[in-house]
């Protein structure tokens, strides 16, 4: 009978177009460990482990966190039901990029041509959730504020690059933060607060978005329905998740989530 063959870390490595360094984390991680070792200590693959990595790298290559994808792997699904899942999941990709690739070169043309990037553009760059109805709306409300004129100002200096940059560090913050709610992380955990605070950072890209501030956004979370059928739609309960663990964060850097003010 033909032995099956074994590889080495680097023959994996050059095999997947991964790093040696890549397959180590990933091993450390559990989340394609190698199920063997030589004698002198090093990692020795089975093809069973390189049939999991390339599971991996299709569950990456959708933009799933590392974490879900060894959720995946390790459930009873058969080879066949992941590869079914695979194929639904980078359908549905395909289509989102495609639309993006489309709002993109859109954008990229009006860039060329000086053309300034519109409500509406910048919405198809930020995703169907957002509604440039929105804009409008804010003006409204915070047209005369100090913030708001923040916010214009460096707005009108990004790019359509700028704003797909922003867009995406939202989304991979977000993801992570219904990752979160669904492995039973609390919101007021190291974690949670860490999130929290990364996601501050983030919106503070238009203006500056201090402790007290996101106290009072995270509970327009909750009050505004449409910012929580917005998290909902994530994960169910994560808009409750976000706003507990901004409150938490907010009480750890000094600020009281109960005297919270807009300043």
């Amino acid at each position: 009978m033909k032995k099956k063959p074994l590889y080495s870390v680097g023959e994996v490595a050059a095999m997947l177009g991964l790093t040696v360094r890549q397959l180590h984390h990933w091993d450390e991680l559990g989340l394609a460990p190698a199920s063997r070792r030589s004698p002198a200590g090093y990692r020795i693959y089975t093809e069973h482990d390189v049939e999991r990595l390339q599971r991996a790298l299709v569950y990456r290559e959708t933009g799933m966190a590392l974490a879900r994808i060894r959720l995946l792997l390790d459930s009873p699904a058969s080879p066949q039901e992941h590869l079914v899942s695979q194929l639904e999941l980078l359908l549905a990709q395909r289509e989102t990029l495609t639309k993006k690739i489309t709002a993109v070169e859109q954008l990229l043309e009006k860039e060329m041509t000086k053309t300034p990037v519109s409500v509406a553009e910048r919405a198809e760059i930020l995703g169907q959730e957002w509604n440039p109805a929105w804009d409008e709306e804010a003006a409204e409300k915070w047209g005369d504020t100090h913030d708001w004129q923040v916010s214009q100002q460096r707005q009108a200096r990004m790019s359509s690059s700028d704003w797909q940059a922003f867009a995406d560090r939202l989304k991979g913050i977000e993801e992570r933060c219904a990752l979160a709610v669904s492995s039973g992380i609390a919101p007021d955990s190291v974690e949670g607060m860490a999130l929290a605070e990364e996601y501050r950072e983030a919106l503070s890209a238009m203006f500056e978005v201090t402790h007290a501030k996101q106290v009072l956004l995270g509970r327009m979370y909750l009050a505004d329905e449409r910012f929580t059928s917005r998290y909902e739609s994530l994960r169910p309960g994560l808009s409750e998740w976000l706003s507990a663990a901004i409150n938490a964060n907010a009480l750890a850097h000094g600020t009281d989530p109960a005297k919270a003010s807009w300043e």
